[in-house]
């Protein structure tokens, strides 16, 4: 019995204490790109199969799309890729 009141007396105080706060640890720049009316966008992308580059250039579209969109116009993109096999560009 006397076990049983002393971990029902723990489990009460830790049931009483307070949550530990939770941290962002992004950069703020990430959760508010918009700085004083001023015109800005993120872009993002996860790991490419084509390397640190072909990340980095997607991210880079992504947010040239996301500017294009707060200023309301539309941009044509095009990409070509090198078909080893055929020997040729193919526009995607």
């Amino acid at each position: 019995m006397r076990y049983f009141t002393l971990l029902l007396f723990t489990i009460l105080i830790s049931a009483c204490s307070q949550p530990k706060p939770v941290v962002d640890t992004r950069p703020v720049w990430i959760n508010a790109p918009y700085i004083d009316n001023e015109t800005a966008a993120v872009g993002s992308a996860h790991t490419h199969y084509y390397g640190k580059t072909a990340q980095r250039k997607l991210a880079i579209s992504r947010a040239l799309d996301e500017l294009a969109l707060q200023q309301g116009v539309k941009v044509m993109t095009q990409t070509l890729r090198h078909n080893k096999k055929a020997g040729r560009f193919i526009t995607l």
